[in-house]
C-alpha cells in the first residue's frame, strides 16, 4: 500500500512485471530491474530494486521552484534527495524479518487484503493499525526499510 491505495499489478511487454500506485499527481512504481535486464538478455548477477516516481501534475514540482526544464535539471539531484527517500517511507511494509513472537501477532497486518478493507473504512482505522504494525515491528526485524532508504540515500549520493 502507498497512502491508502493498494500496489496494483502490471505487465508491459518490454520490461515485464511491476507494482505501481497511482495518485492523482504522481504514479509510483516498485519492480526487480534484474529482472527486466534478463528479459532483454542481460545477466547482472544481483537483484536491484527499482522505485520510481513518475510525476503527472507540475504542482508537486512547483514546491522546489521548477517551472521550466532548464530549473528541473539544474535542481534534479536535490529533488531526487528530498522526494525519493519521502515517498519510500509512505510504502506500508510488512517486514517478514521479524522474530516469531511478534510475527504471530502482527499476521494480519502481512495479508494485502486486511489493508485494503481498513483502508476502504477512513483514516483514523487504517492510521491506528499502521502505527500498530510499525511499533510492533520496531526493534524486532532486521528493519528492512530503513536498510531500503539507507542504500537509495547513498545512491543519491553517489549520483551527484
Amino acid at each position: 500500500m502507498y497512502k491508502r491505495r493498494p500496489f496494483e499489478a502490471k505487465y508491459c511487454t518490454d520490461e515485464g512485471n511491476y507494482r505501481q500506485a497511482t495518485l492523482s499527481e504522481y504514479l509510483v512504481k516498485f519492480y526487480n530491474k534484474r529482472l527486466h535486464y534478463e528479459i532483454q538478455g542481460y545477466d547482472i548477477g544481483y537483484e536491484i530494486l527499482r522505485f520510481e516516481l513518475k510525476i503527472i501534475k507540475m504542482r508537486v514540482l512547483a514546491k522546489y521552484r521548477v517551472f521550466t526544464l532548464e530549473d528541473l535539471i539544474d535542481n534534479i539531484e536535490d529533488i531526487a534527495r528530498d522526494l525519493l527517500p519521502k515517498a519510500c517511507k509512505e510504502v506500508l511494509l510488512y517486514d517478514p524479518t521479524m522474530n516469531k513472537q511478534t510475527k504471530e501477532k502482527t499476521i494480519k497486518y502481512a495479508n494485502v487484503n486486511f489493508w485494503r478493507v481498513i483502508a476502504g473504512k477512513n483514516n483514523r482505522s487504517y492510521n491506528y493499525h499502521h502505527r500498530k504494525l510499525y511499533r510492533k515491528m520496531e526493534g524486532n526485524t532486521c528493519a528492512i526499510q530503513a536498510q531500503v532508504k539507507g542504500l537509495m540515500l547513498e545512491t543519491l549520493d553517489g549520483l551527484v
